[in-house]
């Protein structure tokens, strides 16, 4: 009798002991899928409360970069963005555009007419005399000599380093200006204006209008192919041309996302691949990503951010965008990545499928790289996840709605050890996972 009694007790000891397994499992699961790795973090770390905007990010190499804003702030990093350091720029104007030419000699520009530079690195800043008191939004110099910055409805020109300003009189105010070399640059702002100057920014030609749009930045990887964004508010449309003339003709490309008032930023690394920033009403923050040169727009994974003013992607891998406004609170807002904010998804066939289906990955074993099909018979939302072997999500590779149809995505496991994973899918109802080998 004793030693049945001996028995029952352990076997309702082991029962509770397991159900207390069971349901700290469940409470690490959950735990781990709330606190998921996003592709694009927020890194809020600056050494003083900002609640204002945050207008433009520069780095010279992955560690050490700055960010400007609102009241004269400078911000820099020598450690990715890991720790800010406030530095004193002379000025409480708000400060809108960052351009370093090397690792030491830098410019910023903002209101009032301000020009602040650093020649040991951003160190310490002196002020320059602009001549003029119009606000200053965008800089771009081709060396450390050669510079432009779009002031009101003129551009200024340096070719000394910024000790002499030259004011042109163009007549419309750009937002952005973009130069390729020492002639050939463009101009872009509000009600469509597009132009281009062949002259070192001494003329302005104007190139087709886009309406009554308001166009927020230009950005040119040679001297023939760039890209423009802006925004319809009137239609809460986002708004992307591109041309591969030099501008002399510019196409409509298309981006399929919640509603967008404005893109507010664009930048490539190469012929293919680019990055977009945008929101809706100021409030919501959404980044973009294409690897076919913007036939097609991926949403990426992102914390939500107000306002996006300014993205800067160091290489293919690694980037920063900030944003921020006085009307959200937080304002100041510091996203990063340090894998390309995610991977990009394509559709490989229109055909409707009869079900969902998650295929196996191909390869498998695969060594670093491998491809995921699944078929999504109608609209809806879908997450494709991977997973370790311990149950803790890495990435998420796919988190949009989708069309019907079949879509395949691609998983870089370059940063990851061997061993056994799993990826998700979720789409509505549906849910299935599936193992996969990683070999090195």
């Amino acid at each position: 009798m004793q030693s049945t009694r001996l028995k029952l007790s352990f076997i309702i000891k082991k029962l509770t002991f397991n159900k207390m397994k069971k349901i700290l499992f469940i409470f690490l699961f959950i735990f781990i899928n709330i606190n998921v790795y996003s592709q694009w973090y927020l890194m809020n770390n600056l050494p003083i409360p900002f609640d204002s905007t945050l207008s433009d990010v520069y780095f010279v190499n992955s560690n050490t970069g700055w960010i400007v804003g609102d009241n004269g702030r400078i911000f820099m990093t020598v450690n990715g963005g890991t720790n800010w350091i406030l530095k004193g720029s002379g000025t409480i104007n708000s400060l809108y555009s960052i351009y370093f030419t090397n690792s030491q000699i830098g410019w910023i520009a903002g209101a009032g007419g301000t020009i602040v530079k650093t020649i040991n690195g951003g160190t310490s800043w002196v002020s320059q005399s602009s001549g003029t008191t119009n606000s200053l939004y965008s800089i771009c110099f081709i060396n450390s000599l050669t510079g432009w910055i779009a002031a009101g409805k003129s551009i200024i020109k340096t070719s000394n380093a910024g000790t002499n300003w030259i004011m042109f009189y163009v007549g419309y105010t750009f937002n952005s200006i973009y130069f390729t070399d020492s002639q050939t640059g463009w101009g872009v702002g509000s009600e469509g204006t597009k132009y281009k100057t062949t002259d070192g920014g001494t003329d302005w030609m104007y190139q087709n209008e886009s309406q009554m749009y308001n166009l927020s930045c230009v950005y040119f990887i040679d001297s023939q192919t760039g890209w423009i964004v802006g925004g319809d508010f009137g239609n809460h449309t986002g708004l992307i041309f591109k041309t591969v003339d030099g501008g002399t003709s510019w196409f409509n490309q298309t981006i399929a996302s919640p509603l967008i008032d404005r893109l507010g930023a664009i930048r490539f690394k190469n012929s293919q691949t680019g990055w977009i920033i945008g929101d809706f009403g100021g409030y919501s923050g959404h980044i973009f990503k294409t690897v076919n040169g913007g036939n097609n727009w991926a949403l990426q994974t992102s914390a939500t951010f107000p306002a996006p003013c300014s993205i800067f992607m160091i290489d293919l891998q690694t980037g920063w965008a900030v944003g921020g406004s006085p009307i959200v609170v937080g304002g100041g807002t510091i996203l990063k990545t340090t894998n390309g904010g995610g991977v990009f998804i394509s559709k490989i066939s229109s055909n409707i499928p009869n079900k969902y289906n998650l295929s196996q990955n191909f390869p498998n074993p695969f060594n670093p790289v491998t491809n995921i099909n699944f078929d999504i018979p109608k609209n809806t939302y879908v997450k494709v996840k991977i997973f370790d072997i311990l149950g803790k999500e890495i990435e998420t590779l796919v988190n949009e709605k989708l069309n019907p149809g079949t879509y395949e995505v691609t998983f870089n496991a370059s940063q990851y050890p061997s061993g056994v994973y799993f990826y998700r899918l979720q789409a509505g109802d549906y849910n299935e996972c599936k193992k996969m080998i990683l070999i090195k």
